[in-house]
């Protein structure tokens, strides 16, 4: 992925970035803002991972929802137990970056789990108290 944004920034310094864009169909382009379930189709910009034995084509942008509790796209990794468990800031934070830290070696880009919810609120266990 840091060799994808690298290539795109070069292309955009040398002005070839215009070039590259111009020469795609319109339908190559459509398929790069497209976020697609699996199996997804070439040329896709994204794909979102439900389940430990998808896989997502090389150079995609890969998508999870890793909340914890009973919404794990990925169960072995964690988080290990739903939002609403964690009683301090600080564990619910380190919950966080053990989380992150795994979806990252997992090749992971980004968790679509919810960053803050009210208390009370409507996601029964998915919400912080």
């Amino acid at each position: 992925m840091l060799a994808a944004v690298f290539q795109a920034l070069t292309l955009l310094v040398t002005g070839s970035l215009e070039a590259e864009a111009a020469a795609l169909t319109p339908r190559e382009k459509a398929a790069l803002v497209v976020v697609s379930g699996t199996p997804a189709p070439p040329g896709v910009g994204g794909v979102f991972l439900h389940g430990p034995s998808a896989r997502a084509p090389q150079g995609a942008l890969v998508l999870v929802d890793q909340e914890g509790g009973a919404v794990k796209d990925l169960p072995a990794l964690p988080p290990w137990r739903a939002a609403r468990d964690h009683r301090t800031a600080a564990g619910a934070r380190a919950s966080g970056q053990e989380t992150g830290r795994a979806l990252r070696r997992a090749g992971v880009h980004v968790n679509l789990a919810p960053v803050l919810d009210a208390a009370g609120g409507p996601l029964g266990s998915r919400h912080f108290r």
